[in-house]
């Protein structure tokens, strides 16, 4: 009887972010398996059990390490701080795929960040928004910060715009929560209003909301708050709920287990990294606000949102405002960049995006939904502004 594959499952399952990659590998389990996993009870067990041992320390190290040399265990799907570590733990050439840490992780397969493309989105996101003021909230030491923090900045600077930025380095002892709050507090005060803030993940986020809500900051008047990885019940306890970028953490946990199958087989997959990407902001409370200062762009901005679902065109639009065509032209195009037609188009591309991702309906029943004459029309709508077919966008982002 052929062995069944026995892995250790070193993925934090806390967040959502964790969970939904664990979501993905068990896809691909149920479809290609079966696998025996070790999970987060052996992780447990081995941080616990001995004081100090944990994968950030030499006897966690070497722990885990002996694990892995035992024969016991086939493969490993892990979080890994860095390429130090990932080398102390891992025997040379054992199948691993890896969430790095504080740095990339070299000489093994790794999620990559580097075309997620969170922080542009929260930039053109805020931009729409007609927000003029911007800051940043990201964390030192880690590689998921560093690389969408300078994305975001990127962005705004190519807009014509800077960034605040608040880096935590946690250089006291005490527990994030306490240190942050004070510190991301004293930060926002000293900040022109309205400011649009975004936080390289939910944890970050919820401290601003808070820390606003303390100095009595309005959320999101005075200050919006944008999150990253879309936890619903953490951006829910968030009072007001926390808006956040949506990333494709199902797929990349499915690629995950789709790599490791193939080291298990002796093959060197081609595609070594796993990319991980960003798909959607989910708008909540904490940025439900229009910073737009002229009063007709806002009222056309705000309908075209409001009316995105069916098929508006500018003489629409144009209905709902007291100025004339070309005035309104002019000052659209000055405040956000792009006509109105563009606008609109945007704002329905974004809702066809969402029903891809969101749902099982074909493109015909989402060329019906949203009023278009068909299929092959709103392929060509929407590859027009994403550069890519639905369906292709549909393969790229989502396991539906």
């Amino acid at each position: 009887m052929e062995r069944i594959p026995r892995i250790i499952l070193l993925i934090d399952s806390g967040r959502a972010a964790g969970r939904t990659l664990i979501r993905g590998i068990t896809k691909y389990v149920h479809l290609h398996g079966p696998w025996f996993f070790f999970r987060e009870l052996s992780y447990y067990q081995m941080i616990h059990s001995r004081p100090g041992t944990n994968i950030y320390n030499a006897l966690g190290r070497a722990v885990l390490r002996k694990i892995l040399q035992s024969g016991d265990v086939d493969g490993i799907l892990a979080d890994m701080p860095d390429t130090e570590t990932a080398r102390q733990i891992l025997p040379c050439g054992f199948p691993a795929v890896l969430v790095p840490g504080r740095e990339r992780i070299e000489g093994f397969i790794n999620v990559d960040c580097s075309r997620e493309n969170a922080g542009r989105m929260a930039a053109e996101y805020y931009l729409d928004l007609g927000f003029q003021h911007f800051a940043a909230c990201g964390y030192a030491r880690s590689y998921w910060s560093r690389v969408r923090l300078e994305s975001f900045r990127k962005c705004l600077q190519e807009a014509g715009h800077n960034a605040y930025t608040h880096n935590q380095t946690q250089k006291s002892g005490k527990m994030f929560w306490e240190e942050e709050f004070n510190a991301i507090g004293s930060w926002l005060k000293q900040l022109p209003k309205p400011l649009a803030v975004w936080a390289y993940n939910d944890d970050f986020a919820a401290v601003v909301v808070e820390a606003a809500r303390s100095l009595d900051l309005i959320v999101p008047d005075e200050v919006a708050v944008l999150g990253v990885d879309n936890d619903i019940l953490f951006c829910e306890l968030c009072n007001p709920p926390l808006s956040s970028i949506a990333l494709n953490h199902e797929k990349v946990g499915y690629e995950m287990a789709e790599r490791l199958a193939q080291l298990l087989k002796g093959r060197k997959p081609v595609k070594t990294a796993v990319h991980l990407q960003a798909t959607q902001v989910v708008g909540r409370q904490s940025t439900s606000v229009q910073a737009v200062q002229d009063p007709e762009v806002a009222r056309a901005i705000r309908f075209i949102r409001e009316n995105a679902f069916r098929p508006i065109q500018v003489e629409d639009v144009l209905r709902q405002v007291t100025i004339s065509r070309r005035a309104l032209y002019d000052r659209f195009t000055r405040v956000l960049g792009r006509s109105i037609s563009s606008e609109i188009k945007k704002q329905r591309v974004d809702i066809i995006s969402k029903s891809l991702l969101t749902t099982h309906d074909t493109i015909a029943q989402i060329a019906y939904k949203y009023g278009f004459p068909g299929p092959d029309h709103v392929s060509r709508y929407f590859s027009s502004v994403k550069g890519i077919t639905p369906q292709q966008y549909r393969k790229e982002f989502s396991l539906r």
